[in-house]
């Protein structure tokens, strides 16, 4: 596989988000654009993730705007495991290998990618989280179960949160009930 595509409908809100997944030279890439309407505010996001042979995140581009809020954000996670943010070190996420965009589902595809579990295999891990609340990185307990094939077990037990996602072939999610379903 050398590019994969999808489009997504958000489903707690009105959006949608449409995401390309393509095999680099030295990596991988995450990229795509994201529009959704919450509280009342209209949001576009375009988004690149560049990861490398084995998945671990390398860099984060984001760009656009919510609402009056203009957003240009740099994230660079060096080999040490120190994230930085616009060039600042961000040492409450220190040693997490995995970004998670909180507003859309392709950053699942790197963990699920990275850990290539086993059928009835788990693993835990705290991703860097951005969270768009204030647009700072955050550490986000999580962890991936496989249940099958295309399906896993996800949840951030610090949030009470579980779901169970389903993915396509290139890892990408294409059901996140209550959140994000795939329109192809």
């Amino acid at each position: 596989m050398r590019t994969a595509c999808i489009l997504w409908q958000r489903l707690d809100v009105r959006g949608h988000d449409a995401c390309r997944l393509d095999k680099l030279d030295d990596g991988w890439a995450l990229r795509g654009a994201t529009v959704f309407l919450e509280k009342k505010t209209a949001t576009s996001i375009n988004f690149e993730v560049r990861h490398d042979q084995d998945w671990k995140t390398q860099a984060v581009y984001v760009s656009g705007w919510a609402g009056e809020t203009n957003l240009s954000i740099e994230i660079m996670r060096e080999a040490s495991g120190t994230w930085i943010l616009n060039g600042s070190v961000a040492e409450s996420v220190r040693g997490s290998i995995d970004i998670d965009l909180g507003f859309t589902p392709a950053t699942n595809t790197t963990a699920i990618r990275r850990l290539n579990l086993e059928m009835g295999q788990k693993a835990q891990g705290v991703a860097a989280w951005l969270d768009t609340a204030d647009w700072q990185l955050k550490p986000l307990e999580q962890y991936y179960l496989r249940r099958s094939q295309f399906s896993y077990e996800y949840g951030s037990p610090a949030h009470q949160f579980r779901s169970d996602l389903t993915t396509n072939s290139s890892g990408l999610v294409t059901d996140y009930p209550g959140f994000w379903t795939c329109e192809q």
